[in-house]
């Protein structure tokens, strides 16, 4: 009942705060399955920038076609700059 209603951004983006400013990360990257839509669309939305896709081994073993993201902490205060209430 909760999906669609921006709690998977806010969250998201608390959690990058958390990351980029308090942790010192530099760069998070992700993966994501070529058929979860919804999790492109929430990359896409916090700033990722999608790179080449890639085959990507889970921990079975089995292999799948996967998107990769990236997002830099300077890319990441940019965005926060601009949109204030992130």
């Amino acid at each position: 009942d909760l999906q669609s209603a921006s709690m998977g951004t806010r969250g998201a983006a608390a959690l990058f705060n958390w990351l980029f400013d308090d942790i010192g990360v530099r760069l998070i990257a992700m993966t994501n399955a070529l058929d979860n839509i919804r999790t492109a669309r929430l990359l896409a939305s916090l700033g990722y920038r999608r790179l080449a896709d890639r085959q990507c081994a889970a921990p079975s073993g089995a292999v799948r076609p996967s998107m990769c993201w990236e997002l830099l902490r300077e890319d990441w205060r940019a965005r926060r700059a601009a949109i204030p209430d992130q």
